[in-house]
């Protein structure tokens, strides 16, 4: 008996060593640079209880279709900001996030030392995207990972139970983030494999190949069908009118095509090219390594086994998330989720053959004991910094280096006109400087208005002509002497104010 309850708090530690692992790289102060238009939009649903679906932050596009499609984690975010400040939201979001690596730690197969290993690989892997912080693209993931887990079960049991909570999932899921059209291709993949396995039966022996056998293969296909249908209706449930669109096909080009073919077919594929995080990821870095070791582990792993029914599905899963992720690097941690439970399957079977068990198993404590440690310093580290860095607008604006003195100045000096900012602080500046709409920000990722931004800020050919279409009176950029010295002696512009971040130019 007291084995079996040193066996069981032995577990209880690896698990929640794991977890707090999983919490300490999720627990950061929001970073995203979207985050300030993310709380005003949330404000608005929570304070004036409407959802926007024509812009009305940006005097570029004035009048825009331009729908909130997350508007309810942006309430959710706004409430605990408003409730908890900057440290609620840290805290909340890496309590969220970490079910969607955790729980298929704990629901995945082969014993736990693999699974955890795994585990603690897949969101060291998700690390670069975990360090933005509370962000509605993190919501994607765990909805992503608990219909992923569901999918198995469903799978693995035959079980219908396991599918009745998915087009609730989904319900909620497409008014929290628009990643929920990656929750459909999974649900869709899982279909057409086993459409395929019932045309193409792979290694079934023939005395199988039976009325039964196409009967019951025929039965869970229905079953998927009728999922895949009642999920995608569940999307269509949305508090805003339906003749809007949320995706278009030029957007769908842009991010589902490797870049040199999307730049020729899409308007919007300067999103690949300019936002970091829709850039491929970097292997390199830590991330970046760990994503394509992932990705060569996973393959190994599938081809040296004696091949299964299941494989050709773990095969397809593996192949197609892992060229979504190479595309853009946010997309690598839907990989890596799909990668543990594969994973831990497929080395279950090389773990028991492994000689000198009980060494490396001493030897894995140890490193399980060091993680915990390293975590909680780590979690305390951060704990202090979100503390002091939230602790006021003034705070935070300094610790993520926007121009705060500069945004003062326009809230006592109050010039008149539109204004021309600087891409990465227009979701700041739609929370700070509320009289003033922004020319761009974080909700125009692409298409003609951000290329007109990039004509204005490389000092392109046509750049006077785009600050003349949209009547700029001033702007608000970075530093830098060449853009300052051309705007100035070429285009009649005069300093108003200037420190070491920004500059705010005036047309005479």
């Amino acid at each position: 008996m007291l084995q079996f309850q040193n066996q069981r708090l032995l577990s209880i530690f690896i698990y929640l060593s794991l977890f707090v692992f999983i919490f300490s790289l999720g627990f950061v102060l929001v970073t995203d640079p979207d985050f300030g238009w993310h709380l005003r939009y949330g404000e608005e649903v929570v304070v004036n209880k409407r959802i926007l679906t024509i812009d009305t932050f940006s005097h570029a596009l004035a009048g825009v279709n331009i729908i909130d499609t997350e508007w309810l984690t942006e309430a959710l975010y706004f409430l605990i900001y408003s409730k908890l400040s900057f440290f609620g939201l840290a805290l909340f979001s890496a309590l969220f996030t970490s079910l969607a690596f955790f729980i298929h730690a704990i629901y995945s197969s082969g014993n736990l030392p693999v699974r955890f290993i795994y585990a603690s690989w897949a969101v060291a892997g998700s690390a670069s995207v975990l360090a933005n912080g509370a962000r509605p693209q993190t919501v994607s993931l765990v909805f992503f990972s608990f219909i992923y887990l569901l999918l198995l079960k469903f799978i693995k049991t035959q079980k219908s139970l396991f599918l009745y909570f998915i087009p609730l999932l989904f319900l909620v899921w497409t008014n929290a983030h628009p990643g929920y059209i990656l929750g459909l291709f999974l649900v869709l993949i899982f279909l057409l494999v086993e459409v395929a396995y019932l045309i193409f039966p792979f290694i079934k022996k023939k005395n199988q190949l039976n009325k039964k056998y196409f009967i019951k293969q025929s039965i869970l296909i229905l079953k998927l069908f009728i999922l895949l249908s009642l999920s995608y209706f569940s999307t269509t449930l949305r508090p805003y009118s339906q003749n809007l669109k949320i995706f278009s096909l030029d957007l769908v080009k842009a991010l589902a095509l490797p870049v040199n073919i999307a730049s020729g077919t899409s308007s919007a594929s300067s999103v690949r090219s300019t936002i970091s995080e829709w850039l491929p990821p970097i292997y390199i870095d830590l991330p970046g390594t760990l994503f394509i070791l992932a990705i060569i582990v996973s393959m190994a792993l599938l081809v040296n086994r004696r091949f299964v029914k299941t494989d050709v599905r773990n095969l397809i899963l593996l192949s197609a998330f892992s060229y979504f992720s190479t595309l853009s690097r946010r997309n690598a941690p839907y990989f890596l989720i799909i990668f543990i439970p594969i994973a831990s399957l497929y080395t279950r079977d090389l773990v028991q053959n492994i000689k000198f068990k009980k060494i490396l198993m001493n030897l894995f404590l140890c490193g399980v004991f060091i993680v915990f440690v390293a975590s909680v310093m780590l979690i305390s580290k951060r704990g202090r910094y979100i503390l002091t860095s939230g602790s006021s607008n003034t705070a935070y604006c300094n610790a993520l280096n926007y121009p705060c003195k500069a945004i003062d100045y326009l809230k006592m000096n109050k010039p008149r006109g539109n204004m021309f900012n600087h891409y990465n602080w227009g979701g700041y500046l739609i929370w700070s400087l509320r009289d003033y709409p922004t020319f761009i920000d974080g909700r125009i990722p692409g298409g003609k208005i951000f290329e007109e931004f990039e004509t204005v800020i490389n000092l392109k050919k046509g750049w006077q002509e785009v600050l003349s279409r949209y009547n700029i009176s001033w702007m608000i950029v970075p530093r830098n002497e060449i853009f300052e010295f051309i705007v100035k002696n070429e285009d009649n512009w005069k300093e108003l104010y200037a420190d070491e971040k920004a500059i705010i130019m005036q047309k005479i």
